[in-house]
């Protein structure tokens, strides 16, 4: 074993990285076993594509990271075990969390999720992530397990159903979607001003309110045929507004 005199804050580093010390040599069976159970479990933890922190309550300090903590954030593990938790986010966010921890700590919630933007050191990229927080007491102690979930993929995805949207609301055409019963599920502003009927009035229903009368069932039957196998339809209806025009 080590020498008492040992920097604690090295040891604890030691055991749980692992490496080449002397505590591997032990005869004991069972911190043998423990070993082994720390090493796997340090394995599961690295090999996380989650950014994972042990955080030291209430001051932040980072007591441990994952692998993919240090690599996203383009920095080394020494580094961010230096720093605290505080340095990695804004300050409003940081207050956030901090009034998290203790509702955590104290109310019968047992974990929480919060939405931040991770960056070390002042030219850090800014990485958007969903934060998984939970906290555990050992003692008079308490920590967080921190879970980041990077979510830049998410982000891209949802600014691009914006302007998806965006471009719909602003089409001239008139424009509705449906499942695949058939029921509207919304509606463009042009469809509103076209055929009379507001959004409220035509989701839920079906394109068949349109209906005048003047094209056959064969014409409907085909439109549904066409849409339901992948293809697209192209044709002319002669369509009833609201007023009956």
């Amino acid at each position: 074993m080590k020498n008492a005199s040992d920097n604690p804050e090295e040891l604890h580093a030691k055991m749980l990285g692992l490496g080449d010390t002397s505590i591997h040599k032990s005869h004991d069976p069972s911190l043998a076993q423990r070993l082994v159970e720390l090493e796997r479990f340090r394995s599961l933890v690295d090999l996380s594509s989650d950014l994972l922190f042990v955080v030291e309550n209430p001051s932040g300090r980072i007591l441990d990271v994952s692998v993919s903590a240090f690599e996203r954030l383009s920095t080394d593990r020494a580094s961010l075990l230096s720093a605290s938790f505080a340095d990695l986010v804004p300050d409003a966010t940081w207050q956030q969390m901090k009034i998290l921890f203790d509702e955590l700590s104290s109310g019968p919630k047992r974990s929480a999720i919060v939405n931040a933007e991770l960056s070390y050191g002042p030219h850090g990229r800014k990485l958007p992530v969903e934060i998984a927080a939970q906290v555990l007491r050992s003692g008079d102690s308490a920590y967080s397990i921190l879970a980041a979930r990077d979510i830049t993929e998410r982000r891209h995805a949802e600014q691009q159903l914006r302007l998806a949207a965006a471009a719909v609301n602003a089409a001239a055409n008139s424009i509705l979607l449906t499942d695949r019963e058939g029921t509207i599920l919304s509606v463009n502003p042009a469809f509103t001003k076209l055929t009379g009927y507001t959004a409220e009035e035509a989701c839920g229903a079906t394109p068949s309110l349109l209906t005048s009368g003047v094209d056959s069932s064969h014409v409907y039957e085909e439109i549904c045929e066409s849409i339901l196998s992948g293809s697209v339809w192209h044709g002319e209806l002669l369509n009833r507004r609201k007023d009956g025009s």
